[in-house]
């Protein structure tokens, strides 16, 4: 899995952009984002989040966070690097694995077997069907 900067893994989620810059600032582009931590399902970017059991990295909250679907209407998101040696963690439909040393993880983010001693951070995940947009917070 691909590691996709956050400018490249949001876009388009909001009517106008959220931001804190003076009214003399350039607005952001066109095909940029316009509110932090949204996935445009629409966006080719984020086509393996339009089916059930696609996942994908994307860069969150300055942390890389792996997000997948789990079902038509819920996507999970946790922090996408294992707490045990900083490894990448995999999405495997069930679970959350680290192909380092084979730590797994629930679906949740609570270790299943270790090495790994702590939980991956969780991060909420929430889907509007009316604009194909997950939000993370």
């Amino acid at each position: 899995m691909k590691v996709i900067a956050a400018a490249a893994a949001v876009a388009g989620c909001g009517s106008s952009p959220q931001t804190t810059a003076s009214p003399d600032a350039p607005a952001p582009p066109a095909d940029g984002p316009t509110c932090d931590g949204c996935l445009d399902l629409s966006d080719p970017t984020n086509s393996a989040l339009t089916k059930v059991d696609g996942s994908r990295i994307v860069r969150f909250a300055k942390t890389n966070v792996l997000v997948a679907r789990i079902s038509e209407t819920e996507f999970i998101a946790v922090s996408s690097v294992c707490t045990h040696a900083g490894c990448a963690v995999r999405f495997a439909t069930t679970q959350i694995s680290c192909p380092c040393h084979g730590s797994l993880f629930a679906l949740d983010g609570t270790v299943t077997r270790g090495p790994a001693t702590r939980p991956l951070t969780r991060f909420s995940a929430t889907y509007d069907a009316q604009t194909n947009i997950v939000t993370l917070s």
